[in-house]
């Protein structure tokens, strides 16, 4: 499997990179308009998508370490991978199987499904910041672009767990 991240040469310690992280995603087809957020989840879940969008208007260093804060202050959740005998999309299941290994993707299941789309919101910001950090000849009007794209996500999870306004 191709790993665009860790293609790049970087001087950071290979366990800091994330590049052999599995992204968990919920099936697309078991999305819901309003998602359950316990009360228990709900300060942690809050906190980290406002540390994110406070990390896309930091330098790449102290976005990488702001990120991993957020990670680490979200709860462990119990998360079983899903193993569908039919999909909701024209793939088959081993098509969609082959598709998530490429990829490093693993679709799951779980009782908070909030905490779960945080931390791949989370995950996908901080492979973004590696990225830009590790190739300085990306378009700076498409990285700001795509920053605008994470911060519009923050907002659309924090409307669909029902949390008070992020601020920017």
């Amino acid at each position: 499997m191709f790993d665009p991240i860790a293609a790049v040469p970087t001087d950071r310690p290979a366990e800091s990179t994330g590049a052999a992280a599995t992204l968990d995603l919920l099936s697309p087809w078991m999305l819901a308009p309003h998602v359950p957020l316990s009360d228990a989840h709900r300060p942690a879940v809050h906190g980290a998508l406002r540390m994110l969008l406070t990390a896309l208007d930091l330098s790449s260093d102290t976005a990488l370490t702001q990120l991993d804060q957020a990670l680490a202050a979200l709860p462990v959740i119990d998360a079983q991978p899903l193993q569908p005998s039919m999909t909701a999309t024209h793939l088959t299941p081993d098509e969609v199987h082959d598709y998530d290994r490429y990829f490093g993707l693993r679709h799951v299941q779980t009782a908070a499904p909030a905490v779960n789309l945080t931390r791949g919101l989370l995950t996908m910001t901080r492979s973004f910041v590696l990225l830009c950090e590790r190739v300085a000849v990306l378009d700076p009007a498409q990285v700001e672009l795509q920053k605008e794209g994470l911060r519009v996500y923050a907002h659309l999870l924090a409307r669909t767990f029902d949390l008070e306004v992020l601020g920017r």
